[in-house]
């Protein structure tokens, strides 16, 4: 190892040496550009912070990252595996993770009497407006953290068949 390291340094020592005694010459050396050994990684995902766990979340931007922070606050809630996998594949078939999501419900005449909204289909009739729930459908939007544990709530108080995809037996083509 000593020789080889001396035999670097020799190197060196010629290179530092050629380039103080040239200096003035106009060389240019054409220095290829670094080959990638492996795939660009992927974008950071800004962290959203939580009082219970302050680096678990992520931003709720993608399906992907919806769906990594449902499982993350079932967990954080002590959801069972079992009782994860329904409420994931609940929010699923609800929304697909899309917190856009809009449901119009119709009645036999094809009127519409409610909206679900957002991530976990948050129905305007019963839950969102003064005296109800959520103050508005603005802030059901704009909370999913706040709606995906209304949800778990609901679901550790039995009340989960307020949601079809649960009801229905929907959510198992999503298990």
């Amino acid at each position: 190892m000593l020789a080889w390291l001396k035999k670097l340094a020799d190197i060196l020592g010629e290179i530092l040496s050629f380039a103080v005694t040239n200096k003035n010459d106009s060389m240019t050396i054409n220095v290829p550009a670094p080959v990638p050994t492996s795939p660009p990684e992927a974008p950071i995902v800004p962290v959203v912070p939580t009082l219970a766990n302050p680096d678990v979340l992520v931003a709720w931007t993608t399906p992907v990252n919806v769906r990594h922070n449902v499982r993350v606050l079932c967990d954080l809630s002590g959801l069972s595996v079992e009782d994860k996998n329904i409420l994931t594949a609940c929010v699923a078939r609800e929304s697909g993770f899309d917190n856009n999501a809009k449901c119009y419900n119709r009645d036999a005449t094809g009127a519409v009497w409610s909206t679900d909204w957002g991530i976990v289909q948050c129905n305007d009739w019963f839950h969102i407006g003064p005296g109800k729930d959520f103050p508005s459908v603005e802030y059901v939007l704009a909370n999913q953290q706040v709606m995906v544990q209304w949800m778990i709530d609901c679901m550790k108080a039995g009340k989960l068949d307020m949601w079809s995809s649960y009801s229905t037996k929907a959510y198992l083509r999503y298990m």
